[in-house]
């Protein structure tokens, strides 16, 4: 993914600078720019603030330690230091910014400390190396594309806090097996999780109520998912190309089941669509090659093309 642009409170270079030779541009607890060439550094304490691509670019830096009393890491801090293996984050910290740690592609692990509320936009994206990270039971907020492209990204777990799994937030988490989201969870956005080849199998938590675009499309290994009866939208794609899937039950609760939604799901041999459902867009179960009966309560609206050619619709 292309580094995100400038930042919008990014301060001067030259502020602070004291005439003497120093890698540290700091002003008033402001970390402006690191200048140095070391691999191991340690940053100064009383620094509040790591501002917009303080470190961008680094190809030197190996690890960092940043000091307690540290409260904000922004945009673009870390972004492409290829090199970066360990980061040290105190507590204290309330708020990790978009594209703060971005395409640090040796970046293996991280701990997101006890006080950070918000993870922003890009903040870890492209973290190719990246297999575990912890996230703060504090946390209320993770921006879109936070993670996406982590392909080395085995399992997570969203903290309490979190209501909405953003747009591409996970997506091409290739390596990603195990998901565990809180029931206060109620919305899954657009690709979401587009792309998590080696998910086998996914519960939605019961306060999830949408599934958004292509959200888990391209799952290839996804073998069973559990709708809950609280979602009340499935969008178009939600489930295509989850080539893995062999079965899906889709609850009473659920009022329309977007168009392409199972797209190209070939294993996919039984579907039970329960009462309540009202619309069931345009080529929903296309390509489903291996589904031969659909079970239904009841005839809803429906697009032209729903189930594949031969398939038996069963009414109970």
């Amino acid at each position: 993914m292309e580094f995100c642009g400038k930042g919008e409170n990014e301060p001067s270079a030259d502020a602070g600078k004291s005439g003497r030779e120093t890698p540290w541009e700091i002003y008033s607890g402001i970390l402006i720019k690191y200048t140095g060439g070391e691999k191991d550094v340690v940053v100064p304490d009383g620094v509040k603030m790591i501002a917009d691509r303080a470190f961008a670019g680094n190809e030197v830096l190996q690890s960092v330690v940043l000091p307690k009393g540290l409260i904000l890491i922004s945009f673009g801090a870390f972004h492409s230091c290829k090199n970066l293996k360990s980061v040290t984050i105190s507590e204290g910290v309330k708020k990790i910014g978009s594209c703060a740690f971005s395409c640090c592609r040796n970046l293996a692990e991280i701990t997101i400390p006890d006080g950070v509320k918000v993870i922003g936009s890009q903040a870890f994206s492209d973290c190719r190396s990246l297999k575990t990270v912890s996230i703060p039971a504090e946390a209320e907020e993770i921006g879109m594309y936070a993670f996406n492209g982590c392909e080395s990204l085995e399992t997570i777990a969203i903290p309490d806090g979190v209501k909405t799994i953003e747009p591409c937030t996970f997506g091409g988490c290739r390596s990603l097996r195990t998901i565990a989201l809180p029931d206060g969870i109620e919305c899954i956005m657009d690709s979401a999780f587009r792309g998590c080849e080696n998910l086998e199998s996914f519960a939605l938590p019961v306060g999830v109520k949408y599934i958004g675009f292509m959200a888990f499309s391209e799952c290839h290994s996804l073998k069973s998912v559990t709708i809950s009866d609280e979602v009340n939208a499935i969008g178009p794609r939600a489930f295509s190309e989850c080539h893995g899937l062999e079965s899906v039950t889709i609850p009473a609760g659920v009022k329309s089941i977007g168009e392409l939604a199972f797209l190209w799901c070939q294993n996919l041999k039984e579907v039970t669509i329960c009462e309540g459902v009202e619309e069931i867009g345009r080529y929903a179960f296309y390509g489903c090659k291996n589904l031969k009966k659909v079970i239904m309560s009841h005839r809803p609206k429906m697009g032209k093309k729903v189930f594949p050619e031969g398939c038996e619709i069963v009414y109970r």
